[in-house]
Order: C-alpha cells, then sequence, then structure tokens
C-alpha cells in the first residue's frame, strides 16, 4: 500500500485471509505515513467498509458491516472482538485516534436487511449517523431500538465518548431511504428518496406536518435540513 514502496520493514505490507478492512494513511504529498488493518476472524460471513470520516483533531470514524467475528482493534497484541447477532448483518462504528491507537466502538445489532450507512460530524466532534434498514429492527443500544415493516432511515446523534444522545426517524413514511448526510454551520443536511406522502418533520410533539407526496408509485428524492440538536 506504499505508493513510493519506501516504507520499512514492509509497513506498507499486510496480509488478509479473509475479507479485512484498511486504513491507509497519508501525508499531504501522497507519501506513505501508517496502514492499519481490521481482521475478519471468522471461518464465515464478511466485513464491508460503509464509511470513514476525521473530526477536527484527526480522529478516524469507521461505519461497517458485518457478519461473524471481526477484531475491530488495529492493535496487533490486544484483541477486540464483534461477533454479529446470529446470522444476521451488525454494523459497527469505531472510533481511532490519529495514530490508530483504539478509543471506543459501538455495535448496531439488527434483525433486518441493512441497506447503507453514513457519517458527518459537527464543529464539537460529535458523530451523526444514518442508517437505512428494511423489513426488521436495529438496536443503537437498550434505549434506541426502531422497528419497520418497509424500508426506513435512523438518525442519530454521537458524543465524542460514543454515548448516545437521541436518535430519531429521519420521516414518517412507508418508504424513504436516506442515502448522505453532511453537517455545515450549525445545520444537518440529508439527501435521499421517498415513497407516497411523507412528514420530514422530526420535532417531537410538534403538531406542524412538513409533507412532500411523490408521483403516484414513483419515487422522488429530497434533501432536508436539521438543526443539530
Amino acid at each position: 500500500f506504499d505508493p513510493n514502496n519506501e516504507s520499512a520493514n514492509d509497513s506498507g505490507t499486510i496480509t488478509a485471509e479473509n475479507n479485512d478492512i484498511f486504513i491507509l494513511k497519508l501525508n499531504e504529498f501522497g507519501n506513505f505515513n501508517t496502514l492499519f488493518q481490521l481482521k475478519h476472524i471468522s471461518d464465515f460471513g464478511r466485513v464491508e467498509l460503509e464509511t470513514i470520516n476525521t473530526d477536527k483533531n484527526n480522529n478516524i470514524y469507521i461505519a461497517a458491516e458485518f457478519i461473524g467475528s471481526i477484531d475491530v482493534n488495529p492493535n496487533p497484541t490486544t484483541d477486540t472482538i464483534l461477533t454479529s447477532t446470529a446470522i444476521n448483518v451488525d454494523y459497527f462504528l469505531l472510533k481511532l485516534d490519529s495514530e490508530g491507537v483504539f478509543s471506543h466502538v459501538r455495535q448496531i445489532k439488527t434483525s433486518s436487511i441493512l441497506n447503507g450507512f453514513d457519517l458527518a460530524i459537527d464543529a464539537s466532534d460529535n458523530v451523526y449517523g444514518i442508517i437505512n434498514f428494511v423489513l426488521g429492527e436495529v438496536e443503537l443500544d437498550t434505549d434506541h431500538k426502531f422497528t419497520t415493516g418497509n424500508v426506513s432511515s435512523v438518525l442519530f446523534k454521537q458524543n465524542t465518548a460514543g454515548n448516545i444522545i437521541w436518535a430519531t426517524r429521519t420521516s414518517e413514511s412507508t418508504s424513504s431511504e436516506s442515502i448522505g448526510i453532511n453537517s455545515e454551520q450549525n445545520r444537518l443536511y440529508i439527501a435521499g428518496y421517498f415513497q407516497g406522502t411523507t412528514d420530514f418533520n422530526l420535532a417531537s410533539g410538534d403538531e406542524q406536518v412538513f409533507e412532500l407526496s411523490s408521483a403516484s408509485g414513483e419515487f422522488d428524492g429530497f434533501i432536508q435540513t436539521l438543526d443539530l440538536e
């Protein structure tokens, strides 16, 4: 993984017995800096990277889906093992520091079909995650569980210590999916698509309705703006 083949002691080379995740760090000139590896250690299953992001302190956030067991600690002498729920696909959200040292991880358990995970980070290094799931349940933690009989998206806020501050659906609809999220100037911007009539007002107890209706039987796109709280 060293573009210039100059890394010492083969530090730019890794070996994978399964489909592992690698995190490659280059400097501003594109030269090799560091290489991390997250090992899938089961004889069955898989792991797939969904997205990667950094905060203003260069901490690294990694979201991925997996089946089986995976070691999410890049330190070769310390194991931090996650195992998926039964044969379902679970997600994890991992935080490493800029040198790849493990900070914390959240396993997101499901009994559904997962369909995408994206992240945004605000100026205070809070993490906003958006998860799409189909037909079943998503459990962020024991206090934040969501179910759907169709296609739905869950938005959550996590602080720098890895604790969930709040979580909500992105809309009230029979079928909607959020495919991207960004944070800028105290706002969240979410883009996706929906079918039917959808209320995009997430405020609890707010009777004001922000409804959009798609063309009959069709999916239309949306862009949703929210404040950070």
